[in-house]
C-alpha cells in the first residue's frame, strides 16, 4: 500500500484537471448545439435583409463548425498528448476560427433589428477569435492555464453564437 502525501495528492489532482476540463467542454457544445430543425425555413426577401440574412447564416454555420473542430480536436489531443501532430492541427483550427469570424464580422447588416443581431455574431465572432489566439498561446508555450482560457472562450463564444443564430430566424 502506498502511502500518500498532501504533495502526491495536490500532483494527482492536477493531473486530472485537464480531463476533466476536456469533458465539461465536450458536454457544453453538445448542449449549445441542440437539436436540428427539419423543417424547411424560408428567408424573407425584404430589401437588404434576407441576403444578409442568408449570408450571415451560412459565415455563423461556418465558424460554429470551426469551433465544433477545434473543440473536438482539443478533447483528441488531449488523450494523445505525445503525438507532436497536434500542435499543427490545434493552430491550424485557431487559424480557421480566425478566418470565419473575421468573414462573418465583415457582413453589413441593413439598418433595423438585424443591426441588434449582427452585434451579437460580432461579440461571439470576437470571444470565437480570443478562443483561437489562447489555443495558440497553449500550443506555443504548453501553458495549461492559456489551454483553460481557450475552453471557456470557445464554450462563452459558441453560445453566443447559437443566440445570435437563434435570434437572425
Amino acid at each position: 500500500m502506498r502511502s500518500l502525501t498532501p504533495e502526491t495528492d495536490t500532483r494527482r489532482i492536477a493531473s486530472l484537471l485537464p480531463s476533466l476540463f476536456l469533458v465539461l467542454l465536450v458536454s457544453v457544445l453538445a448542449g449549445a448545439c441542440g437539436g436540428g430543425d427539419s423543417s424547411s425555413k424560408t428567408t424573407p426577401t425584404t430589401a437588404g435583409g434576407g441576403d444578409y440574412k442568408t449570408k450571415a447564416q451560412n459565415a455563423a454555420t461556418k465558424l460554429g463548425k470551426q469551433a465544433d473542430a477545434l473543440a473536438k480536436d482539443m478533447q483528441t489531443a488531449q488523450a494523445t498528448q505525445s503525438d507532436p501532430k497536434w500542435a499543427g492541427i490545434l493552430n491550424s483550427d485557431a487559424d480557421l476560427i480566425v478566418a470565419a469570424a473575421n468573414d462573418l464580422k465583415a457582413l453589413t447588416p441593413p439598418a433595423g433589428s438585424l443591426a441588434a443581431v449582427h452585434a451579437q455574431f460580432v461579440k461571439a465572432a470576437d470571444r470565437l477569435i480570443e478562443a483561437a489566439g489562447f489555443m495558440k498561446k497553449s500550443v506555443e508555450t504548453g501553458d495549461v492555464a492559456s489551454g483553460t482560457q481557450a475552453y471557456f472562450a470557445l464554450t462563452d463564444g459558441k453560445g453566443t453564437l447559437n443566440e445570435a443564430l437563434a435570434a437572425l430566424k
